[in-house]
């Protein structure tokens, strides 16, 4: 005699109190769930790459300086290379804003573009365009 020998022909149960669940219910039962929360976006923040802040020279904080006094004087579209602090790690990434610069803000140690961005002097790394074609010639 096996184990389930006494069981094994019985009828399957089915209640007379409560209904049975739809096949489509059944499958959910078994799904994936996510045991922690949060735990997916903590490892892709975690993955997520930053870089380091490039220190300027002497000789480039100078040169920047002179494109910049240029670029306010010619009032035209400049490339700005500026580096974006990251808020949730140490370090940051770079970014490229293009626009005409308005003012430079003493106070903040900013510059001001004509759509009113704000870019901190000091995370300042390049400015590039057509209007400094053959400016480093003549500095």
């Amino acid at each position: 005699m096996n184990e389930y020998d006494d069981i094994i022909d019985l009828p399957h149960f089915v209640s007379k109190k409560h209904k049975q669940m739809p096949m489509e219910n059944r499958a959910a039962q078994f799904a994936p769930f996510a045991a922690l929360d949060g735990h997916e976006e903590t490892l892709s923040e975690t993955a997520r790459l930053t870089s380091e802040k490039i220190i300027l020279s002497q000789f480039e904080k100078e040169r920047l300086s002179d494109r910049l006094l240029y670029a306010i004087e010619s009032r035209q579209p400049v490339n700005i290379t500026f580096f974006r602090h990251d808020k949730l790690k140490a370090g940051g990434s770079y970014a490229v804003l293009t626009g005409v610069i308005r003012k430079v803000d003493d106070v903040s140690r900013a510059i001001i573009l004509q759509d009113k961005s704000r870019i901190p002097l000091d995370d300042i790394h390049s400015l590039s365009g057509t209007i400094f074609n053959g400016f480093d010639d003549f500095t």
